[in-house]
């Protein structure tokens, strides 16, 4: 499957946020930070901070954080969230981010499901290295091969195409491209991994989810809405597990 218009789509994001809060209790802050360790008079650069899922907490910690996205109204709606005044937003795409802030040094940078959508990979990584501070850290995270699996087995089942089973764009990024250019790049590379359960408990959150995702096709939504409907007849939930993988790199 390849990345598609939900990915990226601000309402879409905004719909799967509220539901996969809602119905699973991982804390992918406390997980992302725990690894990282921002600290305040720290400057963090946040790459595809979509609405600002980390971009508002880190702002709460460090002296400023600068945000970029491709979605304006992502970036809209960072901006309304903001009490802080710490968050400078930017309007762009990850392979254009360079002319924006080259010069600039950071002690951090996040990229959390968002750098696999750059269309050269190396050019960003060399970027990121070029602007981190001596010691500075890089997390990033992304889908492991089996996330979702669940969903993209229901999904398959709902329209006839198996393809939905096979390694996504995002996925083979995050389990061998990434983690093989940041080794060439920086000092010190480590690899973590983690299982968010979320758990529909009716027909109409699971199909309200997977409207919001990439794997929605709208002519198999009654095809969708019947198998879904046959699940819950017969158990009280429906456990899609995000198997998620991060990458932490070092300057040094």
């Amino acid at each position: 499957m390849s990345i598609g218009a939900l990915d990226t789509d601000s309402a879409a994001l905004a719909k799967r946020l509220e539901l996969q809060h809602r119905l699973s209790g991982f804390d992918l802050n406390e997980w992302i930070f725990s690894r990282v360790n921002p600290r305040p008079n720290e400057r963090w650069l946040d790459l595809g901070c979509g609405r600002g899922e980390q971009s508002l907490p880190l702002a709460r910690i460090v002296e400023s954080v600068t945000s970029i996205d491709l979605s304006e109204k992502s970036l809209e709606a960072l901006r309304e969230a903001d009490p802080s005044g710490r968050i400078t937003t930017i309007h762009t795409d990850l392979d254009k981010v360079a002319t924006f802030i080259e010069g600039q040094e950071f002690d951090g940078v996040v990229g959390s499901y968002s750098l696999y959508y750059a269309n050269d990979p190396v050019r960003l990584f060399r970027t990121i290295r070029s602007v981190l501070a001596n010691n500075g850290r890089l997390f990033f995270c992304g889908p492991a091969h089996a996330n979702n699996v669940e969903l993209r087995t229901l999904s398959a089942e709902a329209t006839g195409d198996r393809s939905y089973l096979d390694p996504t764009r995002p996925s083979t990024f995050m389990e061998g491209e990434a983690p093989t250019i940041c080794t060439s790049l920086f000092g010190k590379v480590e690899r973590f991994t983690f299982e968010n359960p979320v758990r529909f408990t009716s027909a109409d959150d699971l199909v309200d989810y997977w409207t919001s995702h990439n794997l929605y096709r709208e002519a198999a939504l009654p095809r969708f809405r019947d198998l879904a409907e046959q699940h819950f007849g017969q158990s009280s939930e429906f456990v899609n597990v995000k198997r998620g993988i991060g990458i932490k790199a070092q300057k040094g």
